[in-house]
């Protein structure tokens, strides 16, 4: 057996092997996954108590949502990032996004429960310039965005509700 045979199977070899290491992670990495929201009510809770909101216009605005996140799965959650949009339709059809952020939070380990807030601050909030009509109060409705990455980075996942409505204050 020559030297070149040699360094063809060890070659062969080499590559097989990383072929099915990189399946591996790929497939127990998917089901994972797919293991951190089986039970989504119970691994993300948004929110998770009660919203702090002050959106008086004589001190400055905030918003504190708390949150909790379980993950279940095997690998650590990387670059969480939350992303909330509040718009705001008033006059019967003009709208207005009054507040639009997104805060990325730190590594969340296997088996790990995050306890976290989502916190927006007056900088973070614009209001519509003219009159509102009485008569037709304004409408809030809310666009919330969660992403991850996860396996090491090789998977992301991504999930966007829409148009979520929104009771700011009152009965």
């Amino acid at each position: 057996m020559g030297v070149s045979k040699i360094c063809r199977i060890a070659f062969r070899i080499t590559l097989y092997v990383m072929t099915i290491a990189l399946t591996l992670t790929g497939l127990f990495g998917g089901l994972s996954a797919v293991s951190v929201f089986s039970d989504f009510s119970e691994n993300v809770k948004i929110p998770s108590g009660p919203i702090t909101a002050q959106l008086n216009f004589s001190e400055p605005m905030s918003l504190v949502i708390p949150f909790n996140l379980t993950n279940a799965g095997y690998f650590p959650l990387d670059e969480l990032r939350i992303g909330i949009a509040i718009n705001m339709t008033y006059n019967v059809s003009l709208s207005h996004i009054i507040m639009q952020k997104e805060q990325v939070y730190p590594e969340i380990g296997a088996g790990v429960e995050f306890e976290g807030n989502f916190t927006a601050t007056d900088e973070s909030f614009s209001f519509p310039s003219g009159d509102i009509d009485i008569f037709h109060p304004p409408t809030f409705t809310m666009n919330l965005n969660i992403s991850a990455y996860y396996t090491f980075r090789l998977l992301f996942f991504g999930v966007e509700l829409k148009n979520i409505p929104l009771s700011l204050g009152g009965p």
